[in-house]
């Protein structure tokens, strides 16, 4: 679908698109008086700032509770300078921004020299990408700007929007929102429930990334299915609350923690950035999971294998399903073995009667139904062996259960094998 308008109206429309509700800053001349009066004829407030530095952190934030990026406005030069900080709070703390600032007419720049400096060069160090809406497809210049804003790690951009540019009319065919993350492989979700299946201590670690509402909820069940100790990080308090039962505290990639982290045999990754521990080399032994966005680095080793965000909701409901199956199948074997012995036991009470009457004392009739028993005892001990190497292929965790069991029933066994004519003969 078609749409022709001035290019202001067409970036406060991308800005509502992505949920931004206000935009804060400090305007000057040129663009910005455009914007603000667009987004306010759209119903987006404007926030007036004191200083163009809080206007970018006030913005980062209030996109961090919306789970949209934060949109600032600044005039040229001074006003763009002032910033700055704003910028590398947002790129070091990773939350995406959307920085817009008056921009010189490049005809201007031939003949004017007040407040004219490289501002795509200034802003280059702290942002994760430029543009200024002047190309025949501006509109989708942005879009692709705020999908790099929105896509792990978070940042800001710069959009250096001109007066000229910002009056003119643009025909925009409207696109798909783009898929912010790689497609994730079937092999590497196979690969992540193998990883998890064979685990007997995991330990979940939840980072920013996980702070979105889509991944938070899904999060929360993760862990849920999970039932192991979750640490969370500072920008993630509240994704698992501290009301949790297995919540174990703030990961810093200090010592505090350290002891909760070594007792693991594998440790989850979900949305874990390195900016936000102590900087130092991560200092554990354990296979590493990750579930995010992307793969990067801890000090000189990487560490993975990965699974992306976008795949976390069928990654939980693929391992719900797998967990439910194996729950099932677990009370199931409990069932049948608790049935078994209450047989066995059944039957040993009325063969030996309520007296423990002797087996030499017992008729033939009798007898026959020892051997009967014994061997069925014996063929409990072969299916329990049967069980165990099902175990070690399907990984279930009933292994310390079923040797008790089995230790039972072969001690009953050695007692009717001793109690038994042809036990006695071998004597």
């Amino acid at each position: 679908m078609s749409d022709s308008k001035v290019l202001v109206d067409h970036l406060v429309e991308a800005f509502i698109a992505r949920g931004v509700k206000r935009i804060f800053g400090v305007p000057g001349g040129g663009s910005s008086l455009d914007l603000i009066r667009a987004a306010e004829a759209h119903g987006v407030p404007f926030v007036l700032a004191r200083h163009e530095t809080s206007a970018a952190i006030m913005a980062l934030a209030s996109g961090e509770i919306d789970d949209a990026p934060g949109v600032a406005l600044t005039t040229i030069g001074p006003g763009l300078a002032n910033a700055v900080n704003g910028m590398a709070c947002a790129t070091l703390d990773r939350a995406p921004l959307c920085l817009v600032s008056d921009g010189h007419a490049q005809l201007l720049t031939r003949f004017v020299t007040h407040q004219v400096f490289d501002q795509a060069a200034l802003s280059a160090p702290v942002v994760k990408g430029h543009c200024r809406m002047e190309g025949d497809n501006p509109v989708d210049e942005l879009e692709d700007l705020l999908d790099l804003a929105q896509s792990p790690p978070y940042g800001a951009v710069h959009v250096e929007l001109t007066g000229t540019a910002a009056r003119r009319t643009v025909t925009h065919v409207r696109r798909q929102p783009a898929t912010r993350h790689r497609q994730q492989l079937p092999e590497e979700i196979h690969r992540a429930q193998e990883l998890l299946a064979r685990a007997t201590r995991p330990v979940v670690i939840v980072g920013l990334e996980a702070c979105r509402p889509l991944y938070a909820a899904a999060v929360r069940r993760f862990c849920g299915r999970l039932d192991c100790p979750v640490l969370v990080t500072y920008k993630a308090k509240g994704v698992v609350p501290d009301s949790h039962p297995r919540t174990a505290g703030v990961f810093t990639g200090g010592t505090l923690e350290s002891a909760c982290i070594e007792s693991a045999d594998l440790i989850v990754l979900v949305g874990l950035d390195p900016v936000e521990l102590i900087p130092q080399a991560w200092r554990y032994r354990a296979p590493v999971l990750r579930v995010d966005g992307e793969t990067r680095r801890l000090g000189d080793d990487a560490y993975g294998p990965d699974v992306c965000a976008d795949a976390l909701l069928a990654f939980v409901e693929q391992q719900a399903e797998m967990n439910s199956a194996q729950v099932k199948f677990d009370n199931q074997l409990v069932e049948y073995v608790d049935e078994r012995l209450d047989r066995i036991s059944a039957h040993y009470d009325r063969l030996l009667g309520l007296h423990g009457k002797r087996m030499e004392e017992i008729d033939e009739r009798h007898l026959i139904l020892q051997q009967e028993l014994i061997q069925h005892v014996h063929d409990l001990i072969k299916r329990i062996d049967f069980v165990f190497e099902t175990a070690e292929q399907n990984h279930l965790y009933l292994e310390g259960f079923l040797r008790e069991v089995r230790d039972e029933a072969q001690s009953l066994a050695d007692r009717l094998d001793r109690l038994s004519p042809s036990g006695k003969e071998n004597r």
